[in-house]
């Protein structure tokens, strides 16, 4: 008998054997959940903290399911947005993973937009507000603030502070009626999507962005890696919150599927890089260090596979979007090809390996 955890803090027991895949509990887990639509797009991690930052490690689905040992954990949850959904238990699962990521400081949104989330996050949970009940102290004493404010922010303020904001806010919303809880969720994810999508459904993984300069790894900065159906965004991790309450994170780079040549991987020193475009015969590479470094070509590829099988309307956009256009041209004319070439992040020149290459081979008639 297994726990398997959930994003919103819930667990459910599993029985497996020696011999269980995690395929096998994947889809044992799908089914008490009862989801019956986009199953493909879900996982199993084995979760656990490592220096206050929560790791997710993806578990394949041939693999036997691991013995994990306390603090380890099993964690169920999607690996791939792609299609938005409208399936109440499918719904359900997106909304308490993009809330996780909200609450863990994983989109650049202001104080006006979390404070929003905030608030239809509190009418999904207790429904509409009652001044009686839903008043001063109501969050406070309970230590329920955590539970709605950004980890990143929750510090810079005192708890009445945020709280008085946030009931507001619990208040202002109630003055656009959300009918049902299936409701206020597809409208809390709908608020992000129009504010983060370009980012919207990452997988991120926290990283060092290597700068390699003649060949040697000449600074580290911190990153947080994200895979989505657009692409791969690059987001700079702050020291600390903006003047106007953003969250500690800036997006500084965005390459689409369409753009980038391939990417690489080396696992000995868990080095992932990708590569684009330039008047260079090489082309310009981007390089990072993070431990989850073996899963990002298997999820872009991924993510390529799931492009083409649609017709490629979502590579780099929606349809009409500026995703469009030149580079779909581009990306079917052309064979994208590997670069097999990494910082190792030591100081050491780049060198070839052939430990896990991709390309984005977006073909307009695939």
């Amino acid at each position: 008998m297994i726990d398997v955890h959930f994003e919103d803090s819930s667990t459910k027991k599993f029985v497996i054997s020696d011999e269980t895949t995690v395929g096998e509990l994947v889809q044992k887990i799908a089914q008490k959940m009862q989801i019956t639509v986009d199953v493909e797009s879900f996982a199993l991690y084995e979760s656990t903290i490592i220096d206050g930052n929560q790791v997710d490690k993806y578990l394949k689905p041939d693999e036997l399911c691991p013995r994990l040992i306390t603090p380890s954990r099993f964690l169920f949850k999607k690996r791939f947005f792609f299609e938005e959904n409208v399936d109440p238990t499918v719904v359900h699962m997106e909304y308490i993973q993009i809330r996780e990521d909200v609450l863990r400081g994983r989109y650049p949104i202001t104080e006006r937009q979390f404070l929003e989330l905030a608030a239809i996050d509190l009418r999904v949970t207790f429904g509409n507000p009652d001044p009686s009940k839903h008043k001063a102290g109501f969050l406070t004493s309970s230590n329920l603030l955590n539970k709605f404010i950004p980890a990143p922010l929750l510090k810079y303020r005192k708890p009445a502070v945020w709280e008085k904001a946030l009931l507001d806010e619990y208040q202002r919303v109630a003055f656009d009626p959300i009918a049902t809880e299936l409701e206020g969720k597809l409208r809390y994810l709908a608020r992000l999507r129009e504010w983060q999508g370009e980012i919207f459904g990452s997988t991120f993984y926290d990283a060092l962005e290597l700068v390699v300069i003649d060949k040697i790894v000449r600074e580290q900065i911190p990153v947080l890696l994200g895979v989505n159906k657009v692409g791969i965004h690059t987001l700079r991790k702050d020291k600390g919150p903006e003047k106007n309450g953003i969250i500690p994170l800036t997006l500084t780079r965005t390459n689409s599927f369409q753009q980038i040549l391939g990417w690489a991987m080396h696992q000995p020193t868990h080095t992932f890089l990708y590569t684009i475009p330039s008047d260079s015969e090489e082309g310009v590479r981007f390089t990072f260090d993070t431990s989850l470094a073996a899963e990002i070509p298997e999820v872009c590829q991924s993510y390529v596979q799931m492009i083409i099988r649609s017709g490629g309307a979502d590579a780099g956009g929606s349809p009409g979007s500026e995703g469009e256009g030149e580079g779909d041209q581009r990306a079917g004319e052309e064979q994208a090809s590997s670069s097999a070439e990494r910082a190792d992040g030591s100081g050491s020149s780049m060198e070839k390996t052939d430990d896990v290459e991709g390309s984005a081979d977006l073909k307009k008639d695939a």
